[in-house]
């Protein structure tokens, strides 16, 4: 008789080998992102697992595979707004802000009250040059959430800018 249970041992082995594993986050390549969990009161069935997966793969500076791993969150329910907030993350990541500032809008189009794209959505308006409505976002984070406290010293910083931008506007349309 041929025992089989090696053979499934040797597959199962080779099977884990040749998988991505999920790494093991010490240091945070972007600490000030925050991460898009899983609201409770959302019905879509993902696990939590999946997500924080591919967050790791974003905090360990593995673009590329996070964004494939949101991408698959979305294959499975196109409308999992937390995947398509970690798909805006990735863009501010790489640079591409409006692409960013795209998928935020989509996630808010969704949820308005959701911090993390509320979050990102303000970085990236911010990193596009559009004070006044990244303030705005921010402000509705802050109101949410008041504990994120580099949003709070950002709506402190911004409301001066805009508040100085508003006065030389005065003063020149005053002369």
């Amino acid at each position: 008789m041929i025992r089989l249970w090696p053979v499934f041992v040797i597959v199962w082995l080779v099977s884990i080998s040749c998988g991505t594993r999920v790494p093991i986050v010490t240091t945070l390549e972007y600490p000030d992102f925050v991460f898009p969990g899983i609201p409770t009161t959302y019905s879509g069935g993902l696990q939590l697992q999946d997500q924080q997966s591919a967050w790791a793969f974003l905090q360990t500076g593995d673009l590329n595979s996070a964004k494939l791993r949101f991408e698959e969150l979305l294959e499975v329910d196109s409308n999992f707004f937390p995947a398509i907030v970690g798909l805006g993350w990735v863009g501010l990541a790489e640079g591409r802000f409006q692409e960013a500032a795209d998928q935020f809008r989509l996630a808010l189009d969704q949820k308005e009250d959701y911090v993390p794209a509320l979050v990102g959505y303000g970085d990236a308006l911010y990193r596009l040059n559009d004070i006044a409505s990244a303030l705005q976002s921010f402000r509705f984070a802050v109101d949410i959430q008041p504990s994120l406290l580099r949003v709070e010293r950002l709506v402190a910083e911004l409301s001066l800018q805009v508040m100085t931008d508003r006065l030389a506007k005065a003063r020149q349309s005053g002369d």
